[in-house]
């Protein structure tokens, strides 16, 4: 009997371990902060693709990696590469308006993510959101990624208007 209840409870340890590694869950984390700049000033800075290691807090700042900004049938590009030559991301910017600016990260062998920024012009200046949309498992969910990536965009956020009201 103590052998069988041993057994269904592993069982079932092994079946939650399986679940939340393998079902499916949406991350979508948002961030909003108001800067005092005129919307075209934002807008400016945010399509400025070789500025945006200056307040990306995912950019890497160690000297075993470079930055390099390339352009090609005008669409700017900036990659970011190791030691050995080998590309670690491709910033680019994929969208860009008066309202909207959409920032694709594609990291090789992982995924390509795209950060959304929406821009509102308020009286104060501009309203700016940072949001991204993919796909993980739950038990990335369950650790927070959600909360921590929030936390690093208004940490971006706060470079961003610091490097806008520097200019």
């Amino acid at each position: 009997m103590v052998k069988k209840i041993i057994g269904y409870g592993l069982l079932v340890i092994i079946a939650f371990f399986v679940a939340i590694l393998t079902i499916p869950s949406t991350i979508s984390p948002s961030v909003t902060k108001e800067i005092k700049a005129d919307p075209k000033a934002v807008k400016s800075l945010l399509t400025d693709i070789q500025k945006f290691k200056y307040w990306d807090p995912k950019s890497i700042s160690d000297s075993s990696v470079s930055y390099s900004f390339s352009s090609e049938n005008d669409i700017n590009f900036l990659q970011v590469t190791d030691s050995l030559n080998n590309i670690i991301a491709t910033y680019e910017v994929k969208k860009s308006n008066s309202e909207e600016v959409h920032i694709t990260v594609d990291l090789p062998k992982v995924d390509l993510y795209v950060y959304k920024f929406k821009l509102t012009k308020t009286e104060l200046g501009t309203k700016i959101n940072w949001s991204m949309d993919f796909e993980s498992n739950l038990m990335i969910y369950m650790l927070g990624a959600e909360r921590k990536l929030e936390m690093m965009f208004s940490e971006g956020l706060n470079s961003f208007q610091k490097i806008l009201t520097n200019n």
